[in-house]
């Protein structure tokens, strides 16, 4: 089917960046709310396709972006490939996006949504991510770059899994704002 091929060509073109890139984005939008395909993307063993790509071309800010959207949309509402994920080197993947990518909120956008995918209801993932310094690139992205939307609303889901209470305190100050302020979309699905 279409999932063995768009990984197939990831596999026999590994040094295309542009291939990889647009292969992410393809896998990005087969798993995006569909449990069967994201199911069929994993047992082509995409992920280390991914995670190699994202290792392969670090700096590469089109392929890090439609990588993290493969990632998330993989991880959304799936604990198994939540866990599979961060075991092929997914959060590691996040810190070094959340580090070399600073300058460049579109890639920061995309880590932290798939940041907040893979750590939503995990709480073994959770503990790793604190651990490896994610709310800290979380809010050094935020002070970088605050006027951004979509980044502060990605920040704000990863960083309620990483902070004990942010919820509660953040919930505090909202009953406080005017309902016309729209929150922005959720972790279940990271569109690319």
């Amino acid at each position: 089917g279409a999932v063995e091929e768009v990984v197939g060509a990831m596999r026999r073109f590994e040094g295309d960046s542009e291939l990889l890139a647009s292969g992410c984005g393809a896998l990005a939008g087969l798993a995006a709310n569909h449990p069967l395909n994201q199911s069929s993307i994993m047992a082509c063993r995409s992920i280390e396709v991914i995670v190699d790509a994202m290792k392969r071309f670090s700096k590469h800010a089109r392929l890090q972006t439609m990588a993290f959207g493969a990632l998330g949309n993989l991880a959304a509402n799936n604990p198994n490939n939540q866990a599979a994920i961060v075991q092929a080197d997914g959060l590691q993947r996040v810190k070094v996006a959340l580090q070399q990518h600073q300058t460049r909120p579109v890639v920061l956008t995309a880590a932290l949504a798939a940041l907040w995918c893979l750590l939503k209801r995990h709480s073994g993932n959770t503990d790793l991510a604190g651990q490896l310094g994610l709310a800290e690139l979380a809010m050094l992205a935020l002070r970088r770059h605050p006027d951004d939307r979509g980044l502060k609303s990605m920040a704000s889901g990863a960083l309620k899994c990483l902070v004990p209470g942010l919820a509660e305190a953040l919930a505090g100050q909202a009953s406080s704002t005017p309902s016309s302020v729209r929150q922005g979309p959720g972790p279940d699905s990271v569109r690319s």
